[in-house]
């Protein structure tokens, strides 16, 4: 048997600046507790509500969620919180594609909330750590 798992990080800028100060929140879903021992992942649904942070430059990082692949066609929904407010919510990158993870992934989704629109980019968490300027 092989690692099954996949770790995701939530990177979200510009949240401070477009909305102003508040109790943020990241909430994850699309997720499930199990996998059978033919690699099929199963069991009950599961959300994630990820500790996080801002930078010094209004960059707010979650911590990142180790868990099991996303189930054949289901799809993970990304939700922003202020205060208990629902802010944004997606299943969607930024070119209309769901989200999903499998084995062994290490992604970021990425969400720049100052353009016009929000959009998520999904990219590898070591791509996105070679990126990052620390100012």
């Amino acid at each position: 048997m092989y690692n099954q798992h996949a770790l995701v990080h939530v990177v979200s800028k510009h949240l401070l600046a477009q909305f102003g100060a508040g109790n943020y929140q990241i909430v994850l879903q699309g997720f499930r507790d199990a996998i059978t021992f033919a690699g099929v992942v199963t069991g009950d649904s599961v959300i994630y509500s990820p500790s996080g942070s801002f930078s010094d430059n209004d960059v707010y990082t979650t911590e990142a969620v180790n868990t099991l692949p996303t189930k054949a066609d289901e799809y993970v929904t990304v939700q922003i919180y202020k205060d208990g407010a629902l802010l944004w919510a997606t299943d969607k990158d930024e070119n209309g594609k769901q989200v999903t993870l499998s084995a062994e992934d290490d992604k970021v989704i990425v969400i720049d909330v100052q353009r016009l629109d929000f959009y998520l980019q999904v990219m590898s968490w070591n791509d996105y750590q070679q990126s990052t300027v620390i100012y």
